[in-house]
């Protein structure tokens, strides 16, 4: 008889319903399960991208139910090739490739720039795809906490609908990086919010649990992916930072990014979801997030919230997309969607609708229209389902063209396409996407790089720019400018084991050390005279500074990082308060006074009040543009913008207009000067440009002697350009030569090594350290003048030896304070000293030696002032002002303005007339009748020309590229070398004597502190007295951009800078601080920032009127600017207008009526009546000395038979 095994029996008949049980519960865990197994199979070590995934996955661990679901052969094929819960459909951008709002170009009409594959308002011009940036909330840590958002169109799930992110239909959060499995299942995938996905492929040897990144060119190349326990990635970059990624969900998930010392930003998620629920800095701050579940089941995040309680929220409509925004200063920010769930419209707080853009039927971005009206058209070529071609006509009507490879990388950018001043870049990489090549006009530079993709070099046609060395973790080992390598010289860098900074040593040995706490923040920086600087944390905070003279600066942060207070070593503190969106609302100053400013919803500065309630206002056209700014009393001036927002003109506060062209490339093209709206003008500017270069080429100064009468050319200037260098390096004026001269520059290190003026060579020599040593001047050939510099071992003026042979000797404490002076002849007596003490704040209290004269100013007790700052009265007398704050009278003085705003007569005891070129820069002055003409080199004074005769006139010498403006040293009258100065100066830059050949003190100058002046000893006709200024004679220093009286310690006009100079009273002198500080140009920034108003033309365009320079010197691809004749110039020799068409190309005066072309050719104007003016031509120079016969020549460049 057979047995029977009951309990296998039983088994049998309940495995159907068994069955049938875990079936029924799959139906419901196997979503679940699913998720589940994808964390089992990670813990075997399975990964979609190891070609051992289903081995591995199959032996995997499921544990109870889950085997019969991830057990299941075709689950584990699914897992292993099948597609990725987290793949996307959308068009791939290129790492490296990211809009970037316009923010690395020249103005924001834009349609991007170079190889930028950003433009409009942006658009990724090669996938077409919407980017929308903002960054709601920021908190200050040793890795700062960035609430940072973007919008992507074009962006769809593998079910074909718009892709749902933290911040709903394609938004996303830059802490949502997540790691997950190519589509062709080769590989890794780093993808970042923005779209960017970073590949990573299987690293041999590896056994398939690590992934390298090679071929992509930014931060990520050469980063590595390697499995961490169970349920995590650990993705390493280069530099040492560490990114953690763990799975939720079946998805790797960021959750960690630590720095290599340890400092990270803790991601915590929901366990389930994956949704962000906080993240927490190294020093405790954190933002909290919480979320909401989408119509699509998606966690959206609807509040983020930070320690000082700010908060901002968000909100959805019923298809996840994101509706509205309050900012955590209550503004609300709005989106508009279409029918397909692309973002259409963008609604700042103010109401203004930003942008709308317009799409095709491919998702590309093809229309946008701004708030203002003005647009951008894209139009794409696709060929083979590629882009090849992007043309953008940007909003002022120009063509942008960008041609692509097959990377999408652009090869070739052309702006603006098809008009004369088209400039073309062409763009060669390596097979990682880094630009190897890059070719302009007039260019063609050459890039290198090491194993780490690092860039090694960068040459031009002419030589190699720069080098560089790098450590493991790519920081600069060592660094060498052009030049550096043939004389053996870099600037060497080392770290210690986590990448610090350790010690930095210069091109000449001089070495600084430096220490670091455990979160790898300096603590000690000790430089090569062992003075330490020290500097103290609490939290994440820098909260104390402490100089080598053990003086403390400290300072006060918020629960966000943001500085609150600060305090000197006095203790004197200066207070602030900030709002929401970190705007400052007022300020307090260590006397109580408060500080005031109001801002719009969109964050812009509304007005500013002083402690004494003189408040300026703003307001703003729909773009953000300024178009007023109302004074204290309640003057106004207004401002228009063409539809590229560009300054089209300025109405000032009396009237005048100011008005600006611009050619279909942006450039400045003209300014016109109109005495009212409606009137003709009666200066004007007009630009030419050097299409080949992309620089300007030459200036033509327009003029009418009265409104509606005949224009006339006075002046025209043209600039050259060094082919190496590219530098400016000449300039020719029309019709005087005499501001002619040229820079030359050193071939090899591309650094200024002399500059040739009529009659005179200069000649520099430098140091390792790039610093002028010896400054060589010949004129007239006579022995050469030699001025020499050195310097200690932190770079500070040591000495500096006039060409006559006195010394001047700097001595400097700790904190590189100047501490004095002492002046010796070359037999090493003392000619002279000066010294100098400070307080524990750094303020100069002190002042002696025995060239310190210093005269103490009478007391004035009747002064008064307006509700403008404005000084009225004075010492018995009434001040008067023009509607544009321009002092007119001072009851001694009248005084007049040109339309440029600058000083143009006064008229009392004594009469003065000024005029100025295109750079704002004074050209005539005639005082009492007498005038003289002033010649330029870039800022600096060259020469003066009394009454236009030539052998009386005053050549200044200063060491140009050296040191500060007009650091006048030597100064010579004619041709008589007995008339020579040699220059000492004080601490700060004041004239205090001029002594001659022999080292004796000839003329001395003593000085109230702000500046009213006495002359001791033999009178001389030297001007330049206080800090360096020239004292017209008239009562007035002239300050370059502005006067100043020191009789009454101000300025006569307003500072054109407002508010960026640091102070709130706009004819203040340096803060009230004339012992120690000067202001040369008369826009010096100084104290405690704050908020400044809007500039007219926001940095892209001309400088308002009153600025002097009118935005010239921004076009000027060189900072020394141009040389620009005077308007109102009466040269008794007048030009032809086209002696072999080319009348403006003279050269230097040669010292009579003879001027030299370029082409060697000597002019002089005929005078022998020969029925007109007419011109005499020899060939050369030579020919033109020894009288040869020349040719004579009509105006209109007719040679005379």
């Amino acid at each position: 008889m057979r047995s029977i095994d009951a309990f296998a029996a039983r088994r049998a008949l309940l495995r159907p319903f068994v069955l049938f049980f875990f079936v029924l519960m799959s139906w419901f865990v196997a979503p679940n399960a699913r998720a589940d197994c994808d964390t089992r199979y990670i813990a075997a070590g399975a990964y979609p991208a190891s070609p051992q995934c289903p081995l591995k996955a199959a032996a995997a661990d499921f544990g109870g139910m889950g085997g019969y679901v991830c057990g299941d052969p075709n689950v584990i094929a699914a897992y292993c090739s099948g597609p990725a819960s987290t793949d996307s459909t959308e068009p791939v951008s290129v790492e490296g490739g990211m809009p970037d709002n316009g923010d690395n170009c020249s103005d924001d009409s834009t349609a991007g720039c170079g190889n930028s594959t950003s433009g409009a308002e942006p658009v990724n011009l090669y996938t077409g795809q919407f980017y929308f940036f903002a960054h709601d909330l920021a908190v200050a840590d040793t890795i700062a906490l960035d609430l940072a958002r973007v919008y992507r169109s074009g962006a769809y799930d593998n079910a074909g609908k718009p892709l749902v992110g933290a911040f709903g239909v394609g938004g996303g959060l830059t802490f949502d990086t997540i790691l997950a499995v190519s589509q062709d299942r080769q590989r890794f995938e780093l993808r970042q919010a923005t779209g960017i996905r970073v590949p990573f492929t299987p690293r041999v040897g590896s056994n398939g649990n690590g992934w390298d990144d090679l071929t992509s060119p930014g931060e990520y190349y050469r980063a590595r992916i390697d499995a961490a326990g169970s349920t995590g990635m650990t993705l390493s970059l280069r530099d040492g930072r560490v990114q953690r990624f763990t799975s939720i969900g079946g998805v790797y998930r960021l959750s960690r990014i630590e720095d290599r010392n340890g400092n990270a930003l803790v991601i915590s998620r929901d366990s389930k979801t994956g949704a962000i629920t906080s993240v927490t800095g190294t020093n405790g701050r954190t933002l909290t997030f919480t979320s909401i579940v989408g119509a699509r089941g998606t966690s959206l995040i609807s509040r983020v919230t930070d320690q000082l309680s700010r908060q901002v929220n968000y909100q959805y409509d019923n298809q996840d997309r994101l509706t509205q925004v309050t900012d955590a200063g209550g503004g609300i920010w709005k989106y508009g969607w279409d029918s397909k769930s692309r973002l259409v419209t963008v609604t700042d707080p103010e109401g203004n609708l930003q942008v709308t853009s317009t799409y095709d039927d491919s998702d590309r971005v093809v229309a946008q229209k701004l708030a203002d009206g003005s647009t951008f058209a894209i139009a794409y070529t696709v060929t083979g389902g590629k882009v090849t071609q992007t043309e953008v006509t940007d909003r002022r009507g120009s063509i942008r063209r960008l041609e692509f490879d097959t990377n999408g990388r652009v090869v070739r950018n052309t702006y603006p396409a098809g008009q004369p001043a088209q400039q073309v870049q062409t763009f060669a990489y390596d097979a990682t996407g880094r630009v190897t090549n890059l070719t302009s006009t007039d260019r063609q530079y050459t890039y290198t790089y090491d194993a780490n993709g690092n860039r090694t070099s960068e040459s031009d046609q002419y030589g190699t720019l720069h080098t560089r060395t790098y450590d493991s973790y790519s920081q600069v080992l060592t660094d060498a400018e052009a030049g550096d390598p043939q004389r053996g010289v870099a600037t060497v860098y080392t770290y210690d084991a986590k990448g610090n900074l350790l010690t930095v040593t210069d091109r000449l040995g001089n070495r600084t050390t430096q220490t670091n706490d455990s979160q790898g923040r300096p603590l000690t920086v000790t430089d090569a005279l062992r003075g330490v600087t020290r500097y103290t944390y609490t939290g994440a905070d820098l909260t104390g500074i402490t100089d080598p003279l053990n003086r403390t600066t400290q300072y006060t942060a918020d629960a966000a990082g943001r500085v609150t207070a600060v305090q000197d070593p006095l203790g004197n503190k200066t207070k602030r308060t900030l709002d929401g969106l970190d705007r400052t609302t007022d300020i307090t100053d260590a006397l109580g006074g408060v500080t005031r400013f109001t801002w719009d919803r969109n964050g812009r500065l509304l007005s500013q009040g002083d402690p004494k309630g003189v408040t300026t206002r703003y307001a703003y056209n729909t773009i953000g543009r300024p178009v007023s700014k109302t004074d204290a009393l309640g003057r106004s001036e207004t401002y228009t913008w063409t539809p590229a927002g560009q300054l089209q003109s300025v109405t000032d506060r009396k009237g005048q207009v100011t008005g600006y062209t611009y050619d279909e490339a942006g450039r400045l093209e003209g300014t016109a000067f109109q005495p009212a709206a409606g009137v003709v003008s009666t200066r004007r500017w007009s630009y030419m440009w050097d299409d080949t270069l992309n620089r300007i080429g030459g200036v033509d100064d327009y003029a009418r002697a009265e409104p509606g009468g005949a224009e006339r050319r006075t002046t025209s200037t043209l600039l050259y350009y060094d082919s190496v260098t590219g530098k400016f390096v000449r300039t020719l004026e029309w019709p005087r030569q005499s501001g002619s001269w040229s820079y030359r520059y050193n071939a090899a290190t591309r650094e200024l090594d002399g500059i040739d003026m009529f009659g005179v060579t200069v000649t520099y020599s430098r140091d390792a350290e790039h610093r002028v040593t010896q400054i060589q001047s010949v004129e007239n050939d006579e022995a050469p003048r030699r001025f020499g510099y050195g310097y200690d071992v932190l770079g500070r003026l040591a000495q500096a030896t006039l060409a006559n042979g006195i010394t001047a000797n700097y001595t400097w404490d700790a904190a590189s304070q100047l501490t004095g002076i002492t002046y010796k002849r070359s037999d090493g007596s003392v000619l002279g000293d000066l010294t100098y003490g400070y307080d524990l704040a750094g303020r100069r209290t002190k002042m002696g030696g025995s060239l310190a004269k210093v005269d103490l100013p009478q007391p004035v007790s009747d002064a008064q002032y307006n509700g403008a700052n404005q000084l009225t009265r004075w010492s018995g007398r009434t001040f008067a002002y023009d509607p544009n704050g321009n002092l007119t009278g001072d009851g001694l003085n009248q005084y007049s303005w040109n339309l440029q705003g600058l000083l143009g007569g006064v008229t009392g005891p004594t009469t003065a007339a000024f005029s100025y070129d295109a750079s704002g820069r004074r050209r005539n002055m005639t005082v009492d009748g007498r005038q003289t003409r002033i010649v330029w080199i870039g800022d600096e004074l060259n020469l003066l020309l009394p009454d236009d005769d030539w052998s009386k006139r005053t050549r200044l010498f200063s060491p140009y590229p050296a040191g500060g403006l007009d650091e006048l040293t030597y100064r010579r009258i004619g041709d008589d070398a007995s008339q020579d100065r040699y220059v000492l100066r004080d601490g700060n830059n004041n004239v205090i004597a001029l002594t001659d050949a022999n080292q004796q003190i000839v003329t001395q100058y003593r000085y109230e502190p702000y500046g009213k002046t006495t002359l001791v000893g033999a009178a001389d006709a030297n001007t330049q007295q206080y800090t360096g200024r020239e004292n017209d004679g008239t009562g007035l220093y002239y300050y370059r951009n502005r006067y100043y009286n020191p009789a009454t310690a101000r300025f006569i006009s307003e500072d054109p800078i407002g508010w960026e100079s640091g102070q709130t009273n706009a004819y203040a002198y340096v803060g009230g601080n004339p012992v120690q500080f000067s202001d040369p140009s008369g826009l010096q920034a100084m104290g405690f920032p704050v908020p400044a108003g809007p500039m007219p033309g926001g940095g892209f365009g001309p400088r308002p009127p009153g600025s002097g320079s009118q935005g010239l010197d921004d076009w000027l691809s060189n900072p020394s600017g141009g040389t620009f004749a005077d308007s109102n110039a009466d040269d008794p020799v007048v030009y032809p207008d086209n002696p072999k068409g080319s009348p403006e190309k003279f050269g230097n005066i040669t010292g009579s009526r003879g001027k030299q072309c370029l082409d060697g050719s000597v002019w002089e104007k005929d005078t022998s009546s020969h029925g007109g003016d007419q011109w005499k031509r020899w060939p050369n120079r030579k020919s033109w000395e020894k009288k040869q016969t020349p040719q004579s020549v009509w105006p209109d460049g007719r040679i005379r038979k």
